[in-house]
């Protein structure tokens, strides 16, 4: 049986980390978890399992739930369906769990955090499978210290 392990893969910001992960996880089918693809200057949310893309960077809309962060305006509904998915990835049997990617919002406790801190504490009691996670480097030891992976194998993009 797979051993629970923290897989990080990190590096500075636009340097291929979400296209690494597109590129090997994007089309297996025993992998979860969501990847966040740049498309035409906007960000969205791909759902592995279900090979399902969904836009994460919306207009400012005053009517729809969102989340700015910066000039950036983020649908609070994917934020809500990765926390979902971030609770049930046990139940799912899953090889694998993908997570595009940890941040400033949840060093903040928005953004996916809910969902992060149910999955890591999940991970102490359960042991099936392999998490990967995208943090970019210059938030790497807060995250880490945050979440408890200190037994994490890191992997640097650019190496």
């Amino acid at each position: 049986m797979i051993k629970n392990k923290f897989i990080i893969l990190t590096g500075p910001i636009k340097s291929g980390k979400t296209t690494l992960l597109m590129d090997i996880f994007g089309s297996r089918d025993d992998c979860g978890g969501f990847l966040t693809p740049d498309i035409s200057g906007k960000r969205f949310f791909y759902r592995i399992d279900e090979k399902e893309y969904f836009p994460f960077e919306i207009e400012s809309d005053k009517e729809k739930k969102a989340l700015n962060i910066g000039t950036y305006t983020f649908a609070m509904q994917i934020f809500d369906l990765g926390c979902s998915m971030l609770n049930n990835a046990w139940e799912m049997n899953y090889k694998c769990f993908v997570i595009d990617e940890i941040g400033k919002l949840e060093i903040a406790n928005q953004g996916f955090a809910k969902g992060l801190n149910t999955m890591y504490s999940n991970m102490k009691s359960k042991n099936k499978m392999i998490v990967i996670s995208v943090i970019r480097d210059y938030l790497l030891k807060e995250i880490i210290t945050k979440y408890g992976m200190v037994n994490s194998i890191i992997l640097d993009v650019g190496d």
